[in-house]
């Protein structure tokens, strides 16, 4: 170039043109220049004619322009070569530079396999030289095969020579060793360059590792594995639908329990109600409830409760429990529903079961407390038709006399009458307490109530030898009770003394009666026998339990439920010398309360 430029700046006249010439070639390109040379000797023809320079036999001023034009052109080729060869530098060092540091295993080779070039990042990985790497000689094998592990050798071997022969990109996912002797995965990709007849020239790939995302697929897969093996063996029938409630996943459990896959479970047609089996799998009986509850949740995105029954597989319809919960997305939109049956069959019948037991027990309940009350009355009308059947005799005998006494007939009959009406007053009392009805309570003296007791005992219990000892307090407080039931309490405990002490001697047969304040705004009463004493104190206060023969088992079970309804307790225990002792406590009456 420097002789061109010396050779053309030889003619001094054209040398201002041949600067510029040269200006353009430098900072324009190629055929700027070329067109400012066609440009420039057109120019200078024309001035040359015009002033008058050009003669025919005159070859010198030709020369001279021939001369400039020439050296112009050798300029313009001298320096497009140096800016190609310039531009091809810099982008080969740039390039260069690019396949050195990038994150990857950088290598080219040439179109039988053999590598021409490898990045530092592969002798770096394999710590091996290039040639190690290469094809072998007069063979189909390679050097870099001992890289690969030897699950994938043979098959990255097959794939690279399918490659070399085909002309076909090179893709695969492999192991190499490293040179600390570990093997990581990558990803390997290699292109055919090709020149202008289509032949492959030379192979440029790259290998990047991606042992980290290999790590992380085989845990998303283990996970996932472990999540369906969950989902699969769950005790419950689990599937998922979208938004539009069309079933997308069933788990294993509930193909196995329908018999139905997915495939064979979506109808042509596109209604919610496939999603449930429609016609097929519900039961008949709540097919449209269902349809209707489950239409409204995919409209409204509410969550879905309901138990129907589900036909197994071979055919028996049992009861499931359903339920269904919305995903939703960031914007609230629904994404998916998730669903689930669980069998509660054995539970429904044995609620059923259940149900129809107590249905029954309440059934027997009731004839037990129809018996508990009949034999209630019968104990405690018993006793005063007794003494009525007594009195209507000795009346009978009275007037039957000659002449006959009617004024003691009269007594007798007045006694009829009272013990008569003491029988209607236990029968209604009877049936209050049993119908659970509100006690009329009134302010009670419990040493009045005992003498009205006594008073009306007297002519059963003068026939059995048996008296009575009182201790009652005399200054013993009030109490809030209803006086018929108090007196019904009172004559069932001392009736059980009389009867307890038949066997025993007639000269020790006494009956104890105590009343006193036991200290807690309580009063007591303690009713002793001198009979043989209680075996069971606390089995003797339940119902139908007797130790007399003639006995029914009502009146201490009746007595507690009297004592009880008046916010007291009933209890029985055996006497250190010998027989019973039955005592009751019941609230005393507060004035100040009402």
């Amino acid at each position: 170039m420097p002789i061109a430029l010396v050779f053309a700046w030889s003619a001094d006249e054209y040398s201002p043109a041949l600067g510029v010439i040269t200006a353009i070639s430098l900072f324009g390109g190629r055929w700027q220049a070329i067109a400012a040379i066609a440009f420039a000797g057109t120019a200078l023809v024309s001035i040359a004619h015009l002033a008058g320079m050009l003669h025919s036999d005159d070859l010198r001023a030709y020369l001279r322009i021939a001369t400039l034009l020439t050296s112009a052109l050798i300029v313009c080729w001298l320096v497009h070569n140096y800016r190609e060869a310039t531009s091809t530098n810099r982008a080969e060092e740039e390039a260069r530079l690019i396949v050195e540091n990038m994150p990857g295993l950088g290598w080219s080779t040439d179109p039988s396999g053999n590598y021409r070039y490898v990045n530092q990042s592969v002798m770096d990985y394999v710590g091996a030289p290039q040639e190690d790497l290469n094809r072998i000689e007069g063979s189909d094998d390679f050097g870099w095969k001992i890289m690969v592990h030897p699950d994938h050798a043979e098959e990255t071997v097959a794939l690279w020579l399918r490659s070399l022969k085909t002309g076909v990109a090179f893709t695969s996912e492999v192991q190499l060793l490293r040179a600390d002797g570990a093997y990581r995965w990558f990803r390997a990709v290699c292109h055919p360059s090709r020149d202008k007849n289509g032949d492959v020239i030379g192979w440029y790939g790259t290998s990047i590792d991606i042992d980290d995302q290999k790590q992380a697929e085989n845990a998303l897969r283990k996970s996932e594995q472990q999540l369906r093996l969950l989902i699969d063996t769950i005790p419950a029938l689990v599937w998922s639908a979208a938004p539009d409630g069309a079933p997308s996943y069933f788990n294993k459990r509930l193909i196995d329990y329908t018999g139905v896959s997915l495939e064979k479970y979506i109808p042509a047609d596109n209604e919610i109600e496939r999603a449930d089996g429609g016609d097929v799998l519900v039961h008949p009986d709540e097919k449209v409830e269902l349809r209707k509850r489950w239409s409204q949740s995919v409209a409204t995105g509410e969550s879905f409760s309901f138990r129907h029954r589900l036909r197994r597989s071979d055919g028996v319809y049992r009861w499931v429990d359903a339920r269904r919960e919305p995903l939703h997305d960031d914007d609230g939109n629904i994404v998916q529903w998730y669903c689930i049956n669980v069998d509660i069959d054995e539970e429904a019948r044995a609620q059923d079961a259940l149900r129809s037991t107590l249905d029954k027990l309440a059934r027997a309940s009731q004839a037990a407390s129809l018996a508990e009350m009949s034999a209630s009355i019968a104990h405690e009308v018993n006793q005063p038709l007794a003494v009525i059947v007594l009195n209507s005799h000795a009346c009978q005998q009275w007037l039957s006399a000659e002449p006959p006494d009617l004024h003691r007939a009269r007594i007798t009959m007045e006694r009829v009458i009272r013990d008569a009406n003491s029988a209607v007053e236990i029968v209604n009392h009877t049936r209050a307490l049993f119908q659970k009805r509100v006690l009329v309570k009134e302010p009670l003296s419990l040493n009045e109530v005992i003498s009205e007791v006594l008073h009306m005992m007297k002519s059963e219990v003068g026939p059995r030898s048996v008296r009575f000892e009182l201790d009652l307090a005399a200054d013993l407080p009030l109490i809030e009770a209803d006086r018929v039931q108090i007196q019904q309490v009172l004559v069932n405990l001392i009736r059980n003394g009389i009867d307890a002490m038949e066997s025993t001697n007639a000269a020790l047969r006494a009956i104890s009666i105590r009343s006193t304040s036991d200290g807690t705004a309580n009063v007591l009463i303690e009713i002793r026998d001198q009979g043989k004493g209680i075996e069971n104190p606390e089995k003797v206060f339940e119902p139908f339990y007797t130790t007399r023969k003639s006995g029914m088992g009502m009146g201490l079970a009746i007595s507690r439920s009297i004592v009880e309804g008046h916010q007291g307790r009933l209890w029985a225990e055996q006497s250190d010398d010998g027989g019973a002792i039955v005592s009751f406590v019941v609230p005393s009456y507060d004035a100040s309360a009402q």
